[in-house]
């Protein structure tokens, strides 16, 4: 955990923040948190993660989700010498040499969206509303940072905002392995482990093919996706959890700046180890499978 108390994973940044929401109560929450002006509205329908459980009792009332589940090791001393070669070769120095991790991300460690313009301290919770519509050149955050890559937020370019929405899936991440260096203090790249750490990926899904797999194949290994002006480079493939040859990238030199640096490939940090699908059923199933003893 960071000093807000908010869980982060092993390269250092705050997870999880930006998810789907179905119940009343958390939509208050985050609405109320913004001081209801919505940029983004993270609401999405229950149809958009349970399906009609046809093993249970009654499937119009009784409800499952298909469940991705995925071991992915990370590479922590590779992805943190990354972000220090990214930031010499865009001649960031002092506190801005941070915005080259979150040009990476799209967000700075503290969970602050690179879209926004990073005050002094860290709020908590971390922003999430926030979209791309001041930043159709890819300025301020990238078109191939990692979160702008999975969750363009209506910026996409190829469908219609309420379509791009479809592809969302809830998420939820927990860290494993054991370090011995302190995750939160300023440490070399070379005293970061390069093996042995990672996150267990977990996401439900209502349609596993327009959700989890257009997310991987459509968005993040897509080197054209999100779709740029009229020529601009392709972005390439998502630097954080993209599988495949990696293009070099641009990457504005200042913060909503126009020059710009085509800088080498971030290599691949995060590797599968393991994962399926499987069907989550419904906690009637599961009831009745304890009755029949």
């Amino acid at each position: 955990m960071n000093a807000n108390g908010e869980g982060i994973e092993h390269f250092g940044y705050v997870d999880g923040r930006s998810q789907p929401l179905f119940l009343v109560e958390d939509i208050h929450t985050e609405k109320t948190e913004t001081d209801g002006i919505s940029v983004w509205d993270p609401t999405a329908p229950l149809n958009q993660v349970l399906v009609p459980d046809h093993a249970a009792p009654d499937p119009e009332v009784h409800f499952g989700s298909y469940f991705v589940f995925r071991k992915l090791e990370q590479n922590v001393r590779r992805f943190k010498q990354s972000e220090e070669t990214l930031a010499d070769q865009l001649g960031l120095v002092g506190e801005d040499r941070e915005r080259a991790g979150a040009m990476i991300v799209g967000r700075f460690e503290d969970g602050t969206p690179l879209t926004a313009q990073r005050e002094e301290g860290a709020e908590s919770p971390v922003p999430n509303n926030f979209d791309y519509g001041s930043d159709a050149a890819g300025a301020k955050c990238p078109f191939q940072a990692h979160i702008r890559k999975t969750n363009p937020r209506g910026s996409g370019g190829a469908e219609e905002p309420p379509r791009e929405r479809l592809h969302l899936m809830a998420r939820r991440g927990v860290p494993y392995g054991e370090r011995a260096d302190d995750p939160n203090a300023d440490l070399p790249p070379s005293a970061r482990p390069s093996g042995g750490v990672g996150l267990l990926f977990m996401a439900f899904n209502s349609v596993l093919g327009n959700q989890f797999e257009f997310t991987q194949a459509i968005w993040a290994n897509n080197p054209g996706f999100p779709i740029p002006p009229d020529g601009a480079k392709p972005p390439g493939l998502d630097p954080v959890i993209g599988q495949g040859p990696r293009p070099e990238s641009v990457y504005p030199t200042e913060w909503a700046g126009t020059r710009t640096v085509t800088a080498d490939p971030i290599p691949q940090a995060v590797t599968l180890k393991g994962g399926d699908y499987f069907f989550m059923p419904s906690l009637a199933f599961l009831r009745g499978l304890g009755g029949k003893g």
